[in-house]
């Protein structure tokens, strides 16, 4: 994938502009940024369904597969287990065996989609996914709704994964797992940076540091990103803990000490 001088806006709000980059296959970036800075508008701009200004060429050879944050749009009145094509016993048990890795047993195979919780259909949207036969995978926020199992689980399955992943996430861990360079929005533009997530915010803190010895001025914009992804991530390790377990006091200290940090940069 190549992006030549692409720039969307919405009225006189301005998600990016004059950006360039571009996407080997095999590579594995995440797309990283504040929220609404455009992530998901470059994600459906990739898939074809969003304009944008400027030149965007995608091989016609690629395959997408796409996990959104709005898994709406599964049939209600499917059976979870009619949603694989399974043409031979060989595949039946990779699926059977996927969809036991992520937590989906028999039982829940043969419910109807509406009677499934939000996890258990991403649960399944993810397995279809990984089971396809796609170049490319673009992720946007695909551990919504996971528990912390089959979120290592999911982790493990990208990690043997052998295409291209563009990846959106507020997991910082599974970004710095994932990926090994990115695609930043930062400043209006978005710039491609050859290493992961964790060189990149050490990097961002240490030219804090000089602005600051500079006598510039905190530049805390950075913080304040990392510090929102951080109480994100925890917030959704919060919904899947057990009230009143070892794990869950210790999330909840960790969830109020990081809203105390937020005020004070506020």
């Amino acid at each position: 994938m190549e992006a030549r001088h692409i720039r969307k806006s919405f009225g006189s709000r301005i998600l990016f502009d004059d950006s360039s980059f571009t996407v080997q296959r095999g590579e594995r970036l995440g797309i990283f940024g504040p929220n609404g800075c455009g992530k998901t508008t470059l994600a459906k701009a990739i898939l074809g369904e969003e304009g944008i200004e400027g030149d965007l060429f995608l091989s016609p050879s690629v395959n997408i597969g796409y996990i959104s944050q709005d898994i709406s749009d599964m049939d209600d009145y499917k059976k979870a287990l009619e949603l694989f094509r399974i043409p031979d016993r060989k595949k039946q048990g990779r699926v059977r065996t996927m969809l036991a890795n992520l937590g989906i047993n028999e039982v829940l195979l043969n419910k109807s989609l509406q009677d499934l919780s939000m996890g258990e259909r991403t649960k399944l949207k993810l397995a279809k996914l990984l089971m396809g036969d796609y170049d490319l995978l673009l992720l946007d926020e695909p551990t919504n709704h996971l528990d912390l199992y089959t979120r290592e689980q999911l982790e493990e399955a990208l990690e043997e994964y052998e295409g291209t992943i563009l990846l959106i996430t507020h997991d910082r861990y599974m970004m710095e797992k994932i990926c090994d360079k990115l695609l930043v929005f930062e400043n209006g533009l978005i710039r491609r940076v050859e290493y992961g997530l964790a060189e990149y915010l050490n990097k961002t803190n240490e030219d804090r540091s000089d602005q600051e010895k500079a006598g510039d001025g905190p530049a805390d914009e950075e913080e304040r990103m990392v510090l929102e992804n951080r109480i994100a991530l925890v917030l959704s390790k919060l919904s899947d803990a057990v009230p009143g377990s070892e794990e869950y006091q210790k999330l909840d200290e960790e969830f109020n000490e990081l809203i105390s940090i937020k005020n004070r940069l506020l």
